[in-house]
């Protein structure tokens, strides 16, 4: 009688065990589409300040973001898909091993109790966390592309200025008087030919 009722009561907490697990898998499917969202700001002045700044001038932003909407909610729908064979099967195999297959709504209901209590205490706490984790992340993987990038932005401006500038001294004053030879050869020929017509009447031969 004894050993029936601890067994009962530790099939009870195994079935809110289980449901702690199965929101701890669903968590990590949350923070899996967190971390796709194109744009992430946590409330606080520390986080408005190191923010990533939005490019105003990129082209075809809506269709960018349609894209990016497209894509995340067809793979949302795969990881919905993939998280509840997961948890049918984890409900399946417990069922299984504590009551010998049979189905007990009590069971179910205790799962749903374990996982209400991880989403309304430490669920809460790691959806906090990941938001500004990944955020910090994202800023600083930007800032450090930034850093590494801008000098040699730099760099091939000054580069781009000199070779502009050799150019203009070099090259385009030969081009400009190579034209303005040619262009004195044209007109010298055109005005030995208009003298020659004239010289000739300007009649045809």
């Amino acid at each position: 009688m004894i050993n029936a009722f601890y067994g009962r009561y530790s099939a009870f907490l195994l079935a809110v065990l289980l449901g702690i697990f199965l929101g701890i898998l669903y968590d990590v499917f949350r923070v899996l589409r967190i971390s796709r969202l194109p744009y992430l700001m946590p409330k606080g002045k520390f986080y408005e300040f190191i923010k990533i700044p939005q490019n105003r001038t990129f082209k075809n932003k809506r269709l960018f973001f349609d894209i990016i909407k497209f894509s995340n909610n067809l793979i949302t729908f795969c990881e919905d898909i993939t998280f509840w064979i997961i948890a049918s099967i984890c409900e399946v195999l417990f069922l299984y091993h504590i009551n010998g297959g049979s189905v007990r709504l009590y069971f179910i209901i205790f799962t749903f109790l374990g996982a209400a209590v991880y989403f309304f205490t430490l669920g809460k706490l790691t959806i906090y966390f990941s938001v500004r984790i990944i955020f910090l992340l994202r800023c600083l993987l930007y800032w450090a592309f930034y850093i590494i990038i801008y000098p040699i932005k730099i760099i091939f401006l000054i580069l781009e200025k000199i070779f502009c500038f050799i150019m203009r001294i070099t090259v385009f004053p030969v081009a400009n008087a190579i034209k303005a030879k040619r262009a004195k050869e044209y007109s010298r020929k055109r005005i030995y030919l208009i003298l020659d017509k004239s010289k000739k009447g300007f009649c045809s031969e």
